[in-house]
């Protein structure tokens, strides 16, 4: 039932804003591409990492943070560590078990500005996370969610770079989109380019 209730969650339920496209698996929480990446909520360290930031011992900490410590997904990794932990949850699990710790600093904090460091936080999420459409308790079929168009080419147009992938990250459903498509005019303006394509000419209607 916990799983069924997930899969009949539609939108993210870390900020709520945009179509959960995905399933972080330590704590069965839907979530966007958008909070996936960056919410301190979803965040997940190896096991010797988490002990030195957190000042605990793991034969102190391991026998309270099992349900947190999860075996990784398979996966084209540069590195593929065997177990991670999600770290809210472990320390919740400390604190309800009254074992001292300190608190870990923000994520970017503990990373450096360089790319390889911050990449190799972003594989630790992506292995304890899968994709999972939604599916209405009432809906004839699931949804994997779709991203605005109008948005992506009106980002392009305006001279953001390509590898900016922020308007093909926010995803909908499909009554998301509709009430999106009515307040994004980006989209307007191809819907119109699109109807005036396949208009013919006067003398042919």
């Amino acid at each position: 039932m916990d799983l069924y209730r997930v899969l009949t969650t539609r939108d993210c339920t870390v900020c709520g804003a945009f179509f959960g496209g995905f399933l972080f698996l330590p704590s069965a929480t839907r979530c966007c591409f958008p909070c996936f990446r960056t919410a301190e909520e979803l965040r997940m360290l190896g096991t010797a990492t988490f002990c030195k930031v957190t000042d605990v011992k793991m034969g102190e900490a391991r026998p309270h943070i099992q349900e947190a410590t999860l075996r990784t997904v398979p996966g084209r990794y540069v590195e593929r560590p065997k177990h991670l932990i999600a770290v809210k949850e472990a320390l919740e699990a400390l604190t309800a078990h009254g074992v001292a710790f300190q608190q870990p600093p923000r994520e970017p904090e503990i990373l450096t500005a360089a790319d390889a460091r911050r990449s190799d936080a972003l594989r630790k999420r992506h292995m304890a996370c899968t994709a999972l459409p939604w599916r209405g308790a009432d809906a004839a079929q699931s949804e994997s969610g779709v991203f605005c168009k109008g948005c992506f080419r009106g980002h392009v147009l305006r001279g953001m770079r390509e590898r900016d992938r922020a308007p093909r990250e926010r995803m909908f459903s499909l009554e998301g989109l509709l009430a999106h498509f009515t307040e994004c005019g980006d989209a307007k303006a191809m819907w119109a380019e699109s109807r005036n394509r396949h208009t013919p000419p006067p003398n042919m209607v």
